[in-house]
């Protein structure tokens, strides 16, 4: 992975650790609490986590709606996400990608929403 990948995935990692603890669950083998501490220093994680979750709780019924048609399987969640982000980030003939902040934070609410889902429905190995 190059430098971009690297950050953004811990940017992604940070906030949905954080999304499981801020939900109640804490005895996570899959959540790295120093790194949460550590990140909770760094103005990025803080706001992502803001942002993020204020998008949870304004879309959160259409994103669990969204978690139930998708029928997320160990075997298919790559491509079921891939799908997705395509769709977010779909090419406008005229204006080229949509893309926005707006669109990027929506992702990791997303991401926040379904990884609840698969931990509420003791589908963790999904998640790991």
């Amino acid at each position: 992975m190059n430098r971009f990948e690297i950050q953004t995935h811990n940017l992604l990692s940070d906030y949905l650790c954080w999304r499981l603890i801020k939900s109640g669950h804490t005895n996570l083998n899959i959540v790295n609490k120093d790194n949460l501490s550590k990140n909770s220093h760094l103005d990025l994680c803080l706001i992502i986590r803001q942002l993020g979750y204020e998008f949870e709780k304004k879309y959160n019924d259409q994103y669990l709606t969204l978690g139930d048609r998708l029928e997320i399987t160990e075997s298919n969640y790559k491509q079921v996400l891939q799908i997705v982000l395509c769709e977010l980030f779909e090419m406008d003939s005229e204006n080229g990608p949509k893309f926005n902040w707006g669109r990027v934070i929506g992702v990791f609410s997303l991401s926040g929403c379904l990884v609840l889902k698969l931990y509420e429905d003791k589908r963790q190995n999904i998640i790991l």
